[in-house]
């Protein structure tokens, strides 16, 4: 498993004019678009140079909050939870005995659990979920004959009604047989 910093692409301009459609004004919008994400995994290498991974992922939590006037719903609260299970191709360059560098390509089985309030009361806002594509790059460290340190970049596009991204930088020890 790797532990990891996760990093969604939605920021308070996007909630801000996403309320201003609605036609709210004097808009104050904070969005929290970082947390701690972290990934269970397992793997099979078929070749030297190609593998396959399955695994669960955690990519935590976006919060927002916003006041406005103009429409009624202020002060607006949400927190959207992200995990889900993921699969790929894995492409490995040894660069030494110790040393290599690996791409993957594949698909993110994701899931969106989320709350909101609305004046202080809890709205009831759907869940989502879809399957879209997932890429990492990274680079794997040799520590003895089992033991790896790994570190990678995987993006998650497409999530959610919004469509956003969700970028993870992480690092971790593996354990290969």
């Amino acid at each position: 498993g790797v532990l990891g910093y996760a990093k969604y692409d939605v920021s308070a301009g996007d909630l801000a004019s996403a309320l201003q459609a609605q036609g709210a004004t004097g808009i104050v919008a904070s969005v929290d678009n970082t947390d701690t994400g972290y990934k269970l995994f397992g793997g099979y290498k078929i070749t030297q140079n190609l593998g396959v991974e399955v695994g669960y992922t955690n990519l935590g939590s976006v919060k927002s909050r916003a006041t406005f006037g103009g429409i009624a719903g202020s002060p607006l609260t949400a927190k959207n939870d992200l995990d889900g299970f993921q699969f790929a191709a894995v492409a490995t360059l040894p660069l030494n005995e110790t040393l290599a560098v690996f791409g993957k390509l594949g698909g993110f089985a994701w899931s969106l659990d989320r709350t909101q309030t609305s004046a202080g009361v809890a709205v009831a806002v759907p869940d989502e979920d879809g399957t879209d594509l997932m890429v990492g790059l990274g680079a794997s460290l040799k520590l003895t004959e089992n033991l790896d340190l790994r570190a990678e970049w995987e993006r998650y596009t497409n999530i959610g009604s919004n469509e956003g991204d969700v970028d993870m930088l992480s690092a971790g020890i593996t354990f290969g047989f």
